[in-house]
């Protein structure tokens, strides 16, 4: 497991989504492209949701990296708010309430994080055809 803090704000969006590409060439395990893209993504609108709808923003959040073969499973604790994470649809000229639906899209699995506020999402795929 790898992780970091980030403050919270929009410039923290793209240094996560750095962060998390160095993670992932570090952390051992081969992932193949397409989910390694997916990774990027989710993790960049995980990190935006936490800067615009939860307590982190102007305090920090924190962005977690769990890797083994064939799975990662990627956590960002945030500040809370007055809800939990909940998917919506958004109508087309809608700026907001797209993000919870491409991890969902995008992620085998995803939801709150069962130890405090944040969201997790999990990809997967067959480690047998990846080489590193």
């Amino acid at each position: 497991m790898t992780a970091t803090t980030f403050p919270g704000e929009p410039v923290s969006v793209p240094r996560a989504r750095h962060w998390m590409l160095a993670a992932l060439n570090t952390a051992g395990v081969p992932v193949p492209e397409e989910r390694r893209a997916a990774a990027l993504l989710l993790c960049s609108e995980a990190a935006t949701n936490a800067v615009l709808h939860t307590g982190s923003a102007g305090t920090c959040f924190r962005v977690r990296l769990h890797a083994f073969p064939g799975r990662i499973r990627v956590e960002v604790e945030d500040g809370g708010g007055p809800t939990r994470p909940v998917l919506v649809t958004a109508a087309p000229a809608d700026e907001h309430g797209r993000g919870l639906g491409l991890i969902d899209h995008y992620a085998d699995e995803w939801g709150p994080r069962a130890t405090g506020p944040g969201i997790y999402y999990v990809l997967t795929w067959d480690a047998r055809s990846v080489t590193a």
